[in-house]
């Protein structure tokens, strides 16, 4: 009897340390596949996160410079129901999904941005465009002739700084046929019909509306500081659209003050919001072909004035964006103007700057047409009286070109290709009976 209890006893604490063997193997393959599975995961999103800067950092530095609320409209238009919600939307709950979604997939739900390089791959080779690429260096080389002695050097370039207190996607195909109804809000006002509106050839805008000049500032003794509401490029711009308008050239100004009209205002964005201005210009004038956006430089008086017969001028830089495709057409253009400048006035000009994505912008708009050029004159030290000057030879030499560049398009009448005809039959007998 005592046998059997006994061994009872003994199969009892047999099958008990068998379930905690069974047990404690359980326990460490959980830990051991817990522990794994961590790992893949934190793995999974290291490798995701490489990846995913590697291909897609491009796009995202591209489109840092476009507003949030213009690149929404733009997905918005092509996907359908994409929508900004605030950071504090949906508490806690909602930002902790948000954060898993970010780490997993590298997108940000609530940032379009990050939506939209997920979907487009291939710019791993494309270079790297900072987030505002005035700011940066200059090393890029004039186009073509150096400039003249004792101006601005190779790579000695600056663009302004910030003030003290940069491919969008392209224009559609314009409408000429837009009635008045139909057009967007402007930045500047129509109060033509569609017949005025198709006489306007020329569009000058300014992207730093409030570059200003310390000799016309009060109380402002550094050229960082020559910034204004009132007193600034944007007068140059006005007197360059008169110039050209006495001339007969169809031109019209915006005067945008885009610090003020723009909620969040952003420096670094400047050439995003004069584009949404471009854009709206040439919808509203069906027959633009020219777009000038007038800068002022940063350098020092010595670098950007001359004088020419006893008078001091501001002197004229032409900018050309190397990251728009089609730049060679620009700068040819950028060369006509320049070559006639310093036909007539020798020394006016300091050449034609080349930029790319490292060096500046990179396209400052210019893709929109062959004939967009951003043009600055002078500098902070220079004088309104001296860059109006300036300005009234601009305007002599652009509408001289604008002028032929007409002519030079214009379809020929009939009678006058029979003039020509006949003229060439003449020579031609002529010829023949000297013979």
């Amino acid at each position: 009897m005592q046998s059997g209890t006994s061994s009872h006893h003994t199969g009892n604490a047999w099958t008990s340390d068998r379930q905690l063997i069974a047990y404690g193997k359980l326990l460490v393959l959980l830990a051991a596949g817990t522990f794994t599975l961590v790992v893949v995961i934190g793995f999974v999103a290291w490798l995701n996160g490489t990846l995913w800067r590697s291909t897609n950092e491009t796009l995202l530095a591209m489109t840092g410079a476009i507003p949030e609320d213009v690149l929404v409209d733009v997905l918005e238009a092509e996907l359908g129901g994409v929508r900004t919600t605030s950071e504090d939307e949906g508490g806690m709950a909602v930002q902790a999904s948000r954060r898993l979604i970010r780490l997993l997939t590298g997108i940000d739900p609530v940032d379009a941005r990050s939506v939209l390089a997920s979907e487009i791959t291939g710019l791993a080779a494309a270079s790297k465009a900072p987030a505002d690429p005035r700011d940066q260096p200059e090393p890029s080389e004039p186009i073509g002739q150096p400039p003249s002695p004792g101006v601005l050097l190779p790579g000695q370039a600056d663009e302004p700084s910030s003030p003290v207190a940069g491919q969008a996607e392209p224009v559609e195909e314009q409408k000429e046929g837009v009635e008045d109804e139909e057009l967007p809000e402007l930045d500047i006002p129509v109060s033509a019909g569609l017949e005025e509106r198709r006489r306007v050839k020329v569009f000058i805008y300014h992207s730093h509306n409030r570059e200003s000049w310390v000799p016309e500032l009060e109380g402002v003794k550094h050229a960082n500081q020559a910034y204004d509401e009132e007193i600034n490029i944007t007068l140059l711009g006005k007197r360059l659209a008169e110039r050209l308008e006495e001339e007969g050239i169809g031109t019209k100004v915006s005067t945008k003050d885009y610090p003020s009209a723009i909620k969040d205002f952003n420096y670094n964005h400047s050439y995003a919001y004069s584009f949404k201005t471009v854009q709206e210009a040439a919808i509203t004038y069906p027959k633009l072909q020219y777009y000038f956006d007038i800068h002022r430089d940063s350098q020092k008086r010595s670098l950007t004035t001359t004088t020419i017969d006893g008078a001091e001028y501001a002197q004229v830089y032409f900018i050309i964006g190397k990251q728009n495709p089609n730049w060679q057409e620009n700068e040819a253009f950028a060369r006509r103007i320049h070559d006639r400048l310093e036909e007539r006035y020798p020394g006016l000009s300091r050449g034609i700057l080349g930029k790319n994505a490292q060096t500046g912008n990179g396209e400052y708009n210019q893709h929109i047409s062959p004939n967009a050029i951003l043009i600055e004159i002078g500098g902070p030290e220079n004088t309104l009286e001296e860059s109006y000057r300036t300005i009234d030879v601009l305007a002599e030499v652009l509408s001289g070109l604008l002028m032929d560049a007409e002519k030079a398009d214009a379809p020929v009448a009939p009678g006058e290709i029979v003039a020509a005809s006949a003229q060439t039959t003449v020579q031609t007998d002529g010829r023949a009976r000297n013979e």
